[in-house]
Parts: structure tokens; C-alpha cells; sequence
């Protein structure tokens, strides 16, 4: 967001928009990996995947609902020239 050109809310949007599908791609591959061990009974492979998924959609709440937050603010105050 510091370096790139251009209004706050289109470097937002975008960031937004790569942040979501490399989200949506981890998470479509460990609910892949949870199914899988759910289906062939892997006990350490489903817990795993399981606190992946977890951690997972906390990690998109804190990075989109407070990060996201801060750095507007900081850009908006001046810091970011």
C-alpha cells in the first residue's frame, strides 16, 4: 500500500482482492487435506487441518478488520510519503 500509485481505496481493493484468493486457495487446500483425513482416518493429519482451518479464517478477520484499520489510518495521517 506504501509504494504503489494511486487512491487509498483502489490499492485497498486490490490488495483486498490478491489477499482473498491466496486465502481462498490455502483454505480449499486444507479443508482438502481435512476431508481427506477425516474419509482415511488419520487422527494428527485431521487435527492439524483442523487448527489450520481455525487459524486460518482468524488470520483473514484480524488482517482485514484491524490491520487493514491501522495502516489507512497511518497512510491517511501522512507516514506513508
Amino acid at each position: 500500500m506504501l509504494k504503489r500509485q494511486g487512491k487509498l481505496n483502489e490499492k485497498l481493493q486490490g490488495a483486498f482482492h490478491t489477499g482473498i484468493i491466496m486465502t481462498s486457495t490455502t483454505f480449499a487446500a486444507v479443508t482438502a487435506m481435512f476431508l481427506v483425513s477425516w474419509f482415511g482416518q488419520v487422527q494428527i493429519i485431521m487435527e492439524i487441518s483442523a487448527v489450520l482451518l481455525i487459524g486460518l479464517a482468524f488470520d483473514v478477520l484480524n488482517t482485514w478488520l484491524t490491520n487493514v484499520g491501522i495502516l489507512k489510518w497511518y497512510v491517511q495521517k501522512g507516514g506513508g510519503k
